[in-house]
């Protein structure tokens, strides 16, 4: 039998019956995501190593809030053994290029999609390696896309229920073939609430809650699909991240979290915006201790086989 655990916030968690998870904790972790997970990591430069578990570039990498983010917390921060991270995760990269093209600036006029990630996952590092030496039972695969998607097609007044449809069947096709590959552990992770975000909330009471209503028909549609996922396949683990529970509890209770500001975005401490529609800054250290804890010490995925954070 397989288990599914569902993180809901940073005091529940539950892991349904199935089997313990493998003996060894994983050590090699591969990545795909977007703006929210990116280090800037190039498959053609130094591969990750005891040194720089991300490779490259140099620890914490280039990210998209102003210094580490989750990606490197649960790398290197939140773990006392050695988790060689193959971070794919590009700035701005949708789940299909076909179905969502994102708008391009001069000096970035390719952003990769969830299949150009898993593309380039399975012709560099998709057979272990002496550079990779990643098997079903050392090995952990993680996805958080879907929010560009979803902001995009928004914006461009697509329908929102054909839309998700289309790009979570798209996504479930990209973890069948990284399942083929061999990956037997994973990770992912819904979108959050950027209905509450910077950049939409100068926009009307009706705006805010449609844009909600489109990233919580994603989100349900997902955990179905995700669901469907484990049930055809008795060999693997999977954990669902709500990212969108634990950061609606952040801005429900900002005190709590010692954050000032939920409102405008920038630099600082005490800002959770690091954008107009990317968390941040303080948002890293709640949402890092909620999220690693279960995949460290509980009878889901482990990276830390010690427990603790």
């Amino acid at each position: 039998m397989s288990a599914v655990c569902v993180y809901q916030n940073p005091w529940f968690s539950q892991c349904l019956s199935g089997t313990p998870p493998p003996a060894g904790p994983p050590n090699i972790w591969f990545n795909f995501g977007d703006s929210l997970s990116t280090t800037g990591f190039n498959i053609t430069g130094p591969l990750p190593n005891t040194l720089n578990p991300l490779g490259n570039p140099p620890f914490p990498g280039v990210t998209e809030v102003g210094g580490e983010n989750w990606v490197g917390f649960a790398t290197a921060s939140f773990n006392n053994t050695v988790v060689l991270t193959y971070n794919f995760a590009n700035s701005n990269a949708t789940i299909a290029r076909a179905t969502l093209t994102p708008t391009s600036s001069s000096a970035q006029p390719y952003v990769t999609s969830l299949v150009d990630q898993v593309d380039l996952f399975l012709s560099s590092v998709g057979n272990a390696s002496e550079s990779a030496p990643w098997t079903s039972a050392n090995a952990l695969f993680s996805i958080w896309m879907g929010s560009q998607d979803i902001s995009l097609g928004f914006n461009t007044q697509q329908d929102q229920s054909s839309s998700s449809d289309t790009l979570i069947a798209t996504y479930c096709t990209q973890v069948e073939r990284l399942y083929n590959s061999g990956a037997r552990n994973f990770l992912f992770a819904n979108i959050p609430p950027l209905d509450r975000s910077p950049a939409m909330l100068n926009q009307s009471s009706t705006t805010q809650s449609l844009f909600k209503s489109s990233i919580d028909t994603f989100n349900l549609n997902l955990q179905a699909r995700l669901a469907s996922f484990q049930s055809a396949h008795n060999d693997i683990q999977t954990f669902l991240w709500d990212t969108n529970a634990q950061i609606a509890n952040i801005l429900d209770n900002p005190l709590y979290f010692e954050i000032q500001d939920i409102t405008s975005y920038g630099p600082g401490d005490y800002t959770f915006w690091a954008t107009e529609d990317l968390p941040g800054g303080k948002y890293i250290q709640p949402i890092n201790h909620a999220h690693c804890k279960p995949i460290v010490s509980s009878q889901c995925l482990r990276i830390n086989s010690s427990g603790g954070t």
